[in-house]
């Protein structure tokens, strides 16, 4: 067989050599180029070798047709990165770093606000409310968590009776409308310490809600319950159920929330953290909605994000160098898969043990973050190439492209259309390629 080119967009090609050619994939390490064949994978090399031919006074006449972009593994459809694609946390002030959106993580709980019937106290998330917007947040999520044991006939995280969730969500709304822009239903309701009902339940606590949101807030947007990619039994024992309930009831959402907390494995984020014994992770997160078929109006969220650097539950600490990487491939990796949002957990002022980025003012992780947002934030990514061994997404900012690349465990070689191209680690220094095939490590690259 022949070498086939894939075009993305028209703007960037990605070469794909098939096994019988007896090359290999530009994604896969140690891949060989024979003599006078690179030139043969880069169109860009054939149509400057190429003369233009003049187009006729009636093809000039016809309009160009409008771009089809691809769409990602979820089908979910790409659109331009916003600040609010970058979603933060804090605990402890005005977040030191670049963010358009802020989440209020599960406090104050329901059983705090109202600790008996007909009995509200707004205070703390008036003042949580309040900090947020005062610190430039105009797109503020806030969770629900931990119903009070009178709403739920004494049990515990239980199923609220309709009344009282009603009840509660009228007041929430009402109160808050315009405010507070989007609504999180349940907080990790794959978890029996957050949630100790059944999915189909939490699809009618869903209905309930969305329906009352709406119609305070038309503008509000309905968040499921989150669900932790990283506990792949827990994921797989309420995820399909609740997206099948969720389907019976006209998926009464705006958005899917993942959290994907990851173990100290480079690729744990994607896979789980034993994938050979339990697939999960981000990767059969989105393979079960495809599955599903929700619609595509429907997006991708991670409300909850960090790193865990532990080993047989002895704690670990990541490199710089391995935090950095983390970072960059955090929101490479959501956007790849289709996540509109990407919310970090969380923003702090002196370092915490139990995360293992912390994302500090004056830290290089945060210089890493601050790097991340400032070179995606105004781009498109028009589509990606991903094989075991790499990625090669293609973007484009101001109508000038570029290309951000990737190996999943050591190395990954790609072809470029010329010698001499720019390339730029996120962290480290830019160099230029000497041939037109490139090799990439595990921190991204931005080539172009």
């Amino acid at each position: 067989m022949k070498s086939i080119a894939v075009a993305v967009c028209g703007l960037l090609t990605i070469a794909l050599l098939s096994p019988a050619s007896g090359g290999a994939s530009p994604l896969a390490p140690g891949a060989q180029l024979a003599p006078g064949q690179a030139k043969s994978l880069s169109p860009v090399d054939q149509q400057e070798q190429k003369k233009p031919k003049k187009k006729s006074v009636d093809q000039q006449k016809k309009k160009k047709k409008p771009k089809k972009y691809p769409k990602t593994p979820a089908g979910r459809t790409v659109t331009t990165i916003t600040p609010a694609a970058f979603g933060m946390h804090s605990h402890v002030g005005k977040p030191g770093a670049s963010a358009g959106s802020f989440r209020i993580n599960a406090y104050p709980l329901w059983s705090e606000i109202q600790p008996a019937p007909g009995e509200f106290n707004w205070a703390v998330l008036d003042e949580m409310v309040t900090n947020a917007r005062s610190w430039g947040y105009t797109d503020v999520l806030w969770s629900m968590a931990s119903p009070p044991t009178w709403a739920t006939n004494g049990v515990y995280f239980g199923m609220p009776t309709e009344d009282s969730w009603k009840t509660f969500w009228r007041a929430i709304t009402n109160r808050y409308k315009g405010r507070i822009t989007s609504w999180e239903i349940w907080n990790e309701a794959t978890s029996r310490f957050w949630w100790s009902g059944t999915p189909p339940q939490m699809a009618q606590l869903t209905k309930w809600a969305h329906d009352i949101i709406k119609a305070a807030d038309p503008k509000a947007l309905v968040i499921t319950a989150s669900m932790q990619t990283s506990q792949p039994g827990w994921f797989k024992s309420f995820f399909p159920q609740y997206m099948a309930a969720l389907k019976v009831h006209g998926w009464p959402i705006d958005a899917v929330a993942f959290h994907t907390y990851a173990d100290r494995g480079l690729n744990d984020r994607m896979l789980g953290p034993v994938p050979d014994v339990a697939p999960g992770g981000i990767k059969y997160g989105v393979a079960e909605i495809a599955k599903v078929k929700m619609p595509p109006r429907i997006q991708l969220w991670d409300t909850e994000v960090n790193y865990l650097p532990t080993v047989n539950k002895v704690r670990k600490p990541f490199s710089t160098f391995e935090r950095n990487i983390r970072i960059a491939r955090t929101y490479l990796e959501s956007f790849q898969y289709g996540f509109k949002r990407t919310y970090w957990y969380t923003w702090v002022v002196e370092p915490n043990d139990w995360f293992g980025i912390n994302l500090i003012t004056g830290s290089s992780d945060a210089a890493t973050y601050q790097k991340v947002y400032s070179l995606l934030i105004g781009s498109r990514l028009l589509g990606c190439v991903a094989t075991n061994a790499g990625n090669d997404c293609s973007y484009t900012k101001g109508r000038k492209p570029f290309r951000m690349v990737w190996a999943n465990r050591k190395a990954v070689r790609v072809s470029v259309p010329r010698k001499g191209m720019k390339v730029c680690p996120v962290v480290g220094t830019c160099t230029k390629t000497k041939s037109k095939v490139y090799t990439a490590g595990v921190m991204p690259v931005k080539i172009g």
